[in-house]
Order: C-alpha cells, then sequence, then structure tokens
C-alpha cells in the first residue's frame, strides 16, 4: 500500500519534475554513507537501540550508525559535530532529496495518553507560542495532532520568522512499552505553498509513521503492570514542554522551599539547632502523571523537616483542595512515619509527618510541615515555609539564616528535645553503615505496608573516555541521602586492559611529571601542545599508581585536580586530562555519563568496559548522582535491554 501511494503522490504532485532529476553518485552527498543507494529494494529494517523496525522504499536511502549521521551533519552545516551530540537513530531521505526524515527514541517509559482527550489542538497552540523563542513570529497548525488506535500521533506546524521566511515541521510520535520513537521532517518555504505540497508531505509522515513496528514484547500494548510509567504524557511531548513550567498539561513541578530563622523560630524548633537547617533549601520533584513527591535537596540535613529519606525514597501524594476553576490549583499532600533504633533495642522513637505542599497557578507557595514524634518523648512541631518554583539566590539564602540572639552567639546550655535534632546525624550513621531504615507510606492501601529503603554508602559521578577503554570515576560522601554529593573523596582512572603510556606515564613514585585539564575544544588535533595549555596546569598534583591484573589505575585526591573535576561535571563539559613526564605524555578526553543513553553507548561501543564498570566495588556499594542510580537499578537496566555481563 505504501508504495503504491508513494509513487501516485510523487506523480501527481512533481511529475516529470523528480523523472528528469537524475542523481549524480559523484556527488559528496551520496558518499557519506547511504544505504540502500544502489541495488535499491523495498525492505524493512531495524531501528538501532529501539526494539523497533520501519518499511524503506526503494526510491529512499537512509543512514543508521552515528558515524555517518555525524558525517552527513558535518557536511550539511559545514561546522564539526561530536559524536556524542548526535542523538538521532536513523536518517531517511528520498534520493531526489524533497525530504529528511530524522528518528530518535525516547527511552523515557511508558507514556500514557489519557490526558490527551482534555486538551484542544487550540490549547496545544497556544503553548506553543507562549514557549517559542523571541527570534519567531507565529507558530500555527498545518496538522492538527491526532491519535490513532495504534498509539501513532501525526502533527505538523508552521513557524513564520520576522524576516518573511517560513519553516513547516512535520512530527510522529510512535508509542511503545518502554518509551517512544519521534520522526521529524522539516522544511523550508515562502509561505506560498498550496494544497497539493501540504497533502503530500502529510501523507510521507502519515505513510513513513504507520510502518514502524515495534517488536514483540516492546510493543505499547505489552504494558504489564509493574511496568516503568513515564513522567511525560503525550500532551507533554507534542507541546515541547515536558510537562514544566508553561505547559498544556502541567504534570511535573519542582519546588524550592527556603527555611528560615523565623520560621524555625515559630515552629518552636530550639535555637540551637538554628545553624543546621536556617538557609538551605527542601527541593520537591513532583510528578502528577504518577502521584509521586521527590525529596531532591542538596543537603541531606533537611531529610528530617521534609520526612524523606533521600532520593529513593520516593512517596506517593494525595491532591487535595482542587480548584474548581483552575486545575493547577491544589494541595500536595503526603505522610510518613521513620522509626528508628537508639544504641539500645528498646531506645526507640518514631517520626510521623503529616506535610502539605499547596500550588497555586502551577507555581508552589507554601510547606506546612507537621511533625509528631513518639516513643521516648512526645514533642510536635509545626513548620511553615514559603516556596517558590526556581533556585533561591546567594544573598536569599544568606538572608534566611539572620536571626538576633544573644543566646545563641554565647551559646546555650539548653539541651534540644532527645532524638529529633539528632535524626539527621543518625540518618547519616545507619547510611554509611550501609544499614536499612524502615519507612512506612501511609497513603498506601494497607497502613501498615512496610518498605526497606537501602542507602547507599557513597556516590560517585563516571565520566568515560572518547576510546571506550578508560574510566574516570569522581567519587564523593553521602550517598542517595546526599542528592550530587557532599564532599569529594578522589579522581580514580581505570584503564581497563592497560595502555603502554598511561603506565610509563603514572607508574612512578616521585610525583614529577606536569599534568593539565581543559576543555577537549582545545585539544582537537591530537598534537602534545595542544593538551597542555598556559593557564590549565593543575598545582601540586600527587598521585599514586596501581596494577589489578591487567588494568591500570591512577587514583588522586589532590584538592585542585578535584575542584576541576567537579567543575566539569556541573557544566556537563567534554575535558582532556594530559601528564607529561621528562620522557612521555599521556592524554585522554572525557564526558559525563548523564543518562541512560550514555550508559547504553558504553555497552554498545566496548561490552567489556561496561561490565567492568558494575564491577567495581564502589559502584555496588554507591549512588550515580547524574543517573539516580543504585546497584539494583543497573540490574534493572540491564535486565530491560537484554545486557549479559
Amino acid at each position: 500500500m505504501r508504495i503504491f501511494l508513494f509513487f501516485l503522490l510523487i506523480q501527481i504532485t512533481f511529475n516529470s519534475n523528480l523523472i528528469a532529476n537524475e542523481i549524480d553518485l559523484n556527488d559528496p552527498y551520496f558518499k557519506l554513507g547511504w544505504k540502500n543507494l544502489n541495488n535499491s529494494t523495498n525492505k524493512s529494517i531495524e531501528i538501532p537501540n529501539t526494539n523497533a523496525s520501519i518499511e524503506i522504499v526503494d526510491s529512499e536511502i537512509y543512514l543508521d550508525t552515528k558515524e555517518d549521521i555525524k558525517n552527513y551533519e558535518e557536511y550539511l552545516y559545514s561546522e564539526e559535530t561530536s559524536i556524542d551530540d548526535i542523538s538521532e537513530s536513523l536518517i531517511i531521505s528520498d534520493k531526489e532529496q524533497y525530504y529528511t526524515i530524522k528518528a530518535r527514541y525516547y527511552d523515557d517509559g511508558y507514556v500514557t495518553t489519557d490526558r490527551f482527550k482534555n486538551f484542544t489542538s487550540k490549547d496545544i497552540i497556544e503553548t506553543f507560542n507562549k514557549r517559542k523563542s523571541d527570534s519567531m513570529k507565529k507558530i500555527t497548525w498545518i496538522l492538527e495532532p491526532t491519535l490513532t488506535e495504534n498509539k501513532v500521533s501525526n502533527y505538523g506546524y508552521r513557524v513564520n520568522w520576522p524576516e518573511g521566511d517560513v519553516a513547516y515541521v512535520y512530527l510522529s510520535n510512535i508509542l511503545g512499552r518502554n518509551g517512544f520513537l519521534q520522526l521529524k521532517m522539516t522544511l523550508m518555504g515562502d509561505g506560498n505553498e498550496n494544497d497539493d505540497f501540504f497533502n503530500y508531505y502529510q501523507s510521507i509522515i502519515e505513510e513513513i509513521s504507520s510502518t514502524v513496528k515495534f517488536n514483540d514484547k516492546f510493543r505499547y500494548s505489552d504494558f504489564a503492570q509493574g511496568d516503568y510509567i513515564s513522567s511525560y504524557t503525550l500532551t507533554n511531548i507534542i507541546d515541547g514542554s515536558w510537562g514544566q513550567g508553561v505547559a498544556t498539561d502541567l504534570t511535573n513541578i519542582e519546588a524550592y522551599c527556603l527555611v528560615t530563622t523565623g520560621a524555625l523560630k515559630k515552629a518552636g524548633i530550639t535555637e540551637v539547632d538554628y545553624p543546621r537547617f536556617a538557609g538551605k533549601v527542601i527541593t520537591f520533584y513532583i510528578t502528577d502523571v504518577k502521584n509521586e513527591i521527590i525529596d531532591i535537596s542538596s543537603d541531606d540535613d533537611v531529610s528530617v523537616l521534609s520526612g524523606m529519606y533521600g532520593i529513593q525514597d520516593i512517596k506517593n501524594f494525595q491532591k487535595l483542595n482542587i480548584s474548581p476553576s483552575d486545575p493547577n490549583t491544589y494541595d500536595v499532600s503526603y505522610t510518613n512515619i521513620i522509626e528508628l533504633v537508639g544504641d539500645k533495642a528498646t531506645d526507640k522513637v518514631k517520626y510521623e509527618y503529616k506535610n502539605k505542599l499547596v500550588i497555586k497557578e502551577g507555581i508552589p507557595k507554601i510547606l506546612f510541615a507537621k511533625i509528631d514524634q513518639t516513643g521516648l518523648s512526645f514533642n510536635k512541631w509545626n513548620l511553615t515555609l514559603g516556596c517558590q518554583d526556581k533556585e533561591y539566590t546567594a544573598a536569599e539564602k544568606q538572608k534566611a539564616k539572620k536571626f538576633a540572639s544573644s543566646n545563641l552567639l554565647k551559646g546555650t546550655n539548653g539541651e534540644p528535645p532527645p532524638y529529633f535534632f539528632k535524626l539527621a546525624e543518625k540518618m547519616k550513621e545507619l547510611g554509611l553503615k550501609g544499614k536499612d531504615i524502615q519507612t512506612r507510606n501511609l497513603n498506601t492501601k494497607n497502613s501498615n505496608e512496610t518498605k526497606e529503603t537501602k542507602v547507599a554508602n557513597s556516590s560517585y559521578s563516571i565520566f568515560i573516555e572518547e576510546d571506550f577503554d578508560t574510566v574516570l570515576f569522581l567519587n564523593k560522601t553521602g550517598g542517595s541521602v546526599s542528592f550530587g554529593g557532599r564532599k569529594l573523596i578522589d579522581g580514580k582512572i581505570i584503564s581497563y586492559g592497560g595502555y603502554e603510556y598511561f603506565k610509563v606515564v603514572y607508574d612512578r613514585n616521585d610525583n614529577k611529571a606536569t599534568t593539565f585539564i581543559q576543555p577537549a575544544s582545545m585539544s582537537k588535533d591530537g598534537k602534545m601542545e595542544s593538551y597542555m595549555k598556559d593557564g590549565f596546569q593543575v598545582d601540586n598534583f600527587i598521585w599514586k599508581f596501581d596494577v589489578r591484573d591487567d588494568d591500570q589505575i591512577m587514583i588522586s585526591s589532590s584538592p585542585e585536580y578535584l575542584k576541576q573535576l567537579k567543575a566539569y561535571e556541573a557544566s556537563d563539559t567534554m575535558f582532556s586530562i594530559s601528564t607529561l613526564t621528562d620522557e612521555f605524555w599521556y592524554a585522554g578526553t572525557f564526558k559525563l555519563v548523564k543518562n541512560l543513553d550514555d550508559l547504553l553507548e558504553i555497552y554498545n561501543n566496548k561490552k567489556t568496559t561496561y561490565c567492568s564498570i558494575l564491577k567495581e566495588k564502589f559502584i555496588q556499594d554507591g549512588f550515580n548522582t547524574e543517573i539516580q542510580y543504585i546497584y539494583k537499578d543497573y540490574l534493572d537496566f540491564n535486565a530491560r535491554k537484554n545486557i549479559n555481563c
């Protein structure tokens, strides 16, 4: 059916123009690695890393490797492109280059569609125009969004630019069990295109998207209880908001609640504990689709106030007091119980939390934290904090700490109520010992249901070297209760399988060498001098070298070294590390492993490196601050991706 319609449309729309347009195979464009160029056939091909296939007709060519797609981008835009920036899995084009379709897979889980019917095309296009950049004049529909029985959503829009140029964008989202495939076709015009033009390209996107088939057990209809559900809805994907900020369907909210000295005083919290909490921010992530609230605060002390023990301690919430005139005005109510045991088995204390976050017009406004302590002693605290949807400035945090108290300045002999103000230390102590803390979520169907939350002992970030055989681990304290880690421990580079120049440079006891850390963009020509630019030398770099079977390990805790690594982690910038001795030099280029695509990329490029990473003891005991994985999550990921180590 697609072949017939395809040729019929070409005949009607372009008639003899296409027939007369011969292909020059010597054109550099056709030397980019296109497949189906010679001996062209109609066939179904696998889309890399998607568990899905798509049909190709004999008049189409395609690129299906990152390297070929990188070369295509560089040819098209005459700019060097990093292969790490390539997100597409496939590019399809007709040989006459009347259209090009880019395919990208989003591994974001099972996308729900039940809320899609709650919104009109007018609602969505209004969001487009609210979110558009200042460089765009107006966005209008050329194909309003639809959703087929097979869970395929096609749509298209027109972008008017101030200079008079016009762009037409057609998209298709094909939903699967574990994520969705997006097809995108972009065209340029002058605004005078007729109905034949739009009918032709609408048919192209609809026909090609209809041929996408997810493999058995990966289809949308294969969803099973327990599968990961995306926090994004179909509407979130279509309007490009991902459910945050200006969105047609506001599903994801970040809330920042500032702890002030005044609020602590009003709640009756002892003065001696003001420095522990004042000026710190409780940060929540709320997902309406999954009915979950998460404490993602950067300081684990505030867990005492939020009642959630770190990033892994997710709570379900109840949506209360929904405004009849504004669905984005409501209260997020959650409860929790934390039970702790002291040095003696009989020393038990229980903290019951009944907290409520007030959302008004989609913006978090107030947090009411009600904490009830029972056990060795009985206390109650009612804390009220102001909240907003953006981070607080350093000045605002500093102001929140201010409180005039002669007793506090001189010190106090008064003791805080037993256990409560030691709760943060107790949590940390238990976490560092790798113990389990019992938490009970009172929103579950059975209020007696108890779950064990395993707390990671430490945290880390992973940086992969561009050849995929060397890995840099930035190790930190804090585990999963400290989102992002609190203190840097060391930076460890492991060359899996070993490398001659790595060994001869670092296998020495005198530390007599010069080391540089600089942006990767400064050292692209491969020459030694380009890796060692003035101003990027690491002062007082001290390291230790070790050999483990065939692996070679360099580890350093030098402050300047760790400071530089932290900066590149924070900015998500590729960088190089190079070291020069009196005889040899070594350089490696690293990038942050920040998501599951990056993780899968390691496996696809070098399985042995991927598996070696998971064998590291600190990986099995620690918490990945970017991907937010503990070791069990890696095992679940491997199972989903059919990875065997």
